[in-house]
């Protein structure tokens, strides 16, 4: 960007922020974006523990049972997962 470009920019932005009202405005979207991003990442947190969590029991209980050779298996390949998923009801 050229000197004459930012010049402009913060021009108007002086002029955006001396509405009281557009201000506001533009406060309480960034902070509503900024929660909506905050959940976000909360709930893919709670995902991946849920899922690890879940991962690891259906391990252990494959390991009760004696069919260690599935626990390899298991951590690629999603369609025996999903199986194994209810055959447990995990």
């Amino acid at each position: 960007m050229n000197e004459a470009a930012i010049n402009n920019a913060y021009d108007a932005t002086g002029i955006f922020l001396q509405n009281k009202e557009d201000r506001l405005k533009y406060i309480n979207r960034e902070m509503a974006l900024m929660d909506y991003r905050s959940g976000l990442a909360g709930a893919e947190e709670r995902g991946e523990v849920r899922g690890m969590d879940r991962l690891s029991q259906l391990i252990s209980k494959l390991h009760e049972e004696g069919r260690d050779a599935e626990i390899f298996r298991v951590t690629s390949d999603t369609a025996l997962r999903d199986r194994l998923f209810q055959e447990f009801r995990l």
